[in-house]
């Protein structure tokens, strides 16, 4: 059996042909592969900018000095917020507690109690001498009682040498009152005075007059007039090995203005949470805290105008 050779068609022989693209999906196309493209270069420089360079914020902190008490007691006077000071003036009394007394001496307690027997005996000859002058039959009773007259007749050397005596007591008491005022008193029945160290102002007030504070509580916060500024700054613990005291750093303020620093101190941020977090053995949050100060002096003023303020840190790896 013969097979007979089909023919081949003018419409089935020519290659097939690839449908019209809209412009549509050629402009989706390139979109994609815009943002794809974006994408990569994004990723690309932050690795980059991850390994050449390292970031982070930090807070602009004005130094200021915490004035506190060595001894407990009670705020007599106080300083208020917004006072300025030159150094060694007022800024606080602290009066001690009122159990803190110092102890009378013995012997002037002694002395005090005998002067009094002593008045009291002065006190009763110089009444019985009185009753005794009062007596309209002075001259009878001398002749009818003997004794009595010569007893009454001491009545008044018993009265002299009873004052002589309380004279000298009462000197005694004196020069022992003199030796108890000439007597130091303890450290701790003493009141403390807080002076400003330097000339400055006060910033902020933790305590009220009249209230208890305790030995070395914080009791107010004062600023130097030459204050120094420096920013408090937090890095990535991967940057530790690149960081060294004397690296420079570029600092941008909340105004997008730019200053250069000096890192001038490097210590861990580490801090001790109830409950810590870890990943893979290791905490998950364990920044590297910096101490930023000004390259050039003349700077620190204007530093000191973004008080508590968050900046950006910035600077090369190299």
């Amino acid at each position: 059996m013969k097979l007979k050779n089909r023919k081949t068609s003018y419409l089935t022989g020519l290659p097939e042909g690839q449908g019209r693209q809209s412009w549509g999906a050629r402009l989706l196309r390139w979109i994609y592969f815009a943002v794809l493209l974006a994408l990569i270069i994004f990723i690309g420089r932050y690795v980059y900018l991850r390994w050449s360079q390292f970031e982070g914020y930090g807070e602009v902190v004005i130094e200021r000095i915490t004035i506190a008490p060595l001894r407990s007691g009670r705020i007599a006077r106080l300083a208020e917020a917004g006072d300025q000071r030159l150094a060694g003036e007022f800024l606080a009394e602290i009066r001690p507690l009122e159990q803190c007394r110092a102890a009378p001496q013995p012997e002037l307690l002694r002395i005090e109690r005998q002067i009094a027997v002593k008045q009291a005996e002065l006190d009763s000859l110089r009444q019985q001498w009185q009753d005794f002058n009062r007596q309209s039959t002075l001259r009878r009773a001398l002749e009818i009682d003997p004794g009595r007259s010569s007893a009454l007749r001491q009545l008044p050397y018993q009265i002299n040498l009873a004052r002589q005596a309380l004279v000298s007591e009462q000197r005694y008491l004196e020069k022992l009152r003199l030796l108890e005022a000439a007597r130091e008193v303890p450290t701790a029945c003493q009141p403390e005075n807080l002076v400003a160290p330097y000339t400055g102002t006060v910033v902020q007030v933790f305590k009220n007059a009249h209230e208890t504070i305790q030995a070395v509580e914080p009791l107010l916060a004062f600023e130097p007039e030459q204050a120094g500024v420096f920013i408090e700054g937090y890095l990535s613990k991967y940057d530790i090995e690149s960081l060294v005291p004397g690296k420079s750093a570029r600092i941008v303020f909340p105004d997008d203005t730019e200053a250069k620093g000096v890192i001038t101190d490097i210590e861990s941020a580490a801090e001790v949470f109830a409950r810590p977090k870890w990943l893979d053995y290791e905490p998950v949050d364990s920044p590297v805290k910096v101490r930023i100060e000004p390259l050039a002096r003349e700077q620190a003023g204007r530093w000191r105008s973004f008080h508590r303020l968050r900046v950006k840190i910035s600077g090369d790896n190299g």
